[in-house]
């Protein structure tokens, strides 16, 4: 996972930062290096545990790895939460903040994310079975990765707005000089060949811009209805095209129907994206993870729910972002 840094965060917290990252490095080069991805690959890429376990299948030997590295992914999933959550902590300890009920809900994903990781950690220590303890240690290394997501969406709203502010100030100290005279000297005299001046020298115009800084606030108030207008517009089609649905099997060629089936033959149409050199298929498509995981569910597959925004794969956390705007 490549490192963020936001300017919120202050040095000491991000050398906390960069020693996490250093153990989740150590777990991925472990679990993933030579093995899913070359090793100069698998750093250049700086891809996320979700990203690199797509395709992972928990069999012994990496079952074996998994027990092997949960205490690197651990110790760095958690550091990086208590630092980001102090950030995020301290944050809505202000009730009249500009994206105070979008980052609480944020926060509220966190800690349940964070819960669902500990109880398959603690599930994994007492399982009879290498490989569903395996198992369970994966899905708790994407339940911390997914909570890690949702406190940088939450550092990147608290970035926003902090800047925002700075801007706010800025315009505030240009706004105290609305009224004031302004003394402007007057154009320095330009001699023509003749001799004669084409504007008198030595006047001092003396005069006041309240009707300029009018006409300027009137266009920045339509320039700033636009915009609000043109995002609304944005949203409403970005929410149509972002959906869960569940994947069931990859490939690198194209499978056949009849293979399909004998995976998932259910009511729900299936979705075949191709991407990364990559035939991925999954079926149904929805508007909550709660109904992605209830086709889940009742599909008695080993499918597990990704989401997509048009033909793009993005994360599950990001899907989330996307409808709750």
């Amino acid at each position: 996972m490549m490192e963020r840094t936001h300017s919120v965060v202050s040095e000491s917290d991000m050398s906390k930062i960069l020693k996490a990252h250093s153990y989740i490095a150590q777990g991925n080069e472990i679990l993933f290096a030579d093995f899913v991805y070359p090793k100069d690959s698998l750093f250049r890429q700086g891809l996320t545990y979700v990203e690199l376990s797509e395709n992972l299948y928990a069999g012994k030997r990496v079952s074996r790895l998994l027990f092997e590295t949960k205490d690197y992914y651990r110790t760095g999933f958690e550091s990086m939460l208590t630092v980001y959550g102090r950030y995020i902590n301290q944050y809505l300890g202000e009730t009249n903040s500009l994206y105070y009920k979008k980052i609480s809900a944020l926060k509220d994903s966190v800690d349940m994310y964070v819960s669902h990781a500990e109880e398959m950690r603690g599930k994994s220590l007492v399982s009879a079975q290498l490989r569903k303890g395996g198992e369970q240690i994966h899905v708790s290394n994407i339940q911390y990765q997914q909570a890690v997501l949702f406190c940088l969406q939450a550092l990147d709203l608290i970035e926003k707005e902090s800047a925002l502010q700075t801007q706010k100030k800025g315009s505030a100290v240009v706004q105290d000089t609305v009224g004031a005279k302004v003394v402007r000297q007057a154009p320095t005299p330009v001699k023509e060949e003749k001799g004669r001046f084409l504007e008198s020298s030595g006047t001092e115009k003396v005069y006041t811009d309240l009707l300029l800084v009018s006409e300027e606030k009137e266009v920045l108030a339509v320039e700033k209805e636009d915009r609000a207008e043109s995002l609304v517009e944005e949203t409403r089609q970005q929410k149509q095209v972002v959906y869960y649905t569940v994947q069931i099997m990859a490939d690198k060629a194209p499978v056949s129907e009849s293979r399909i089936k004998q995976v998932y033959s259910g009511k729900y149409p299936i979705v075949e994206n191709k991407g990364d050199g990559w035939y991925r298929y999954s079926f149904g498509k929805f508007g909550t993870f709660s109904a992605a995981k209830k086709a889940l569910v009742q599909s008695n597959t080993k499918g597990y729910i990704v989401a997509y925004r048009g033909g793009d794969r993005i994360s599950l956390s990001e899907a989330k972002a996307w409808l709750i705007q």
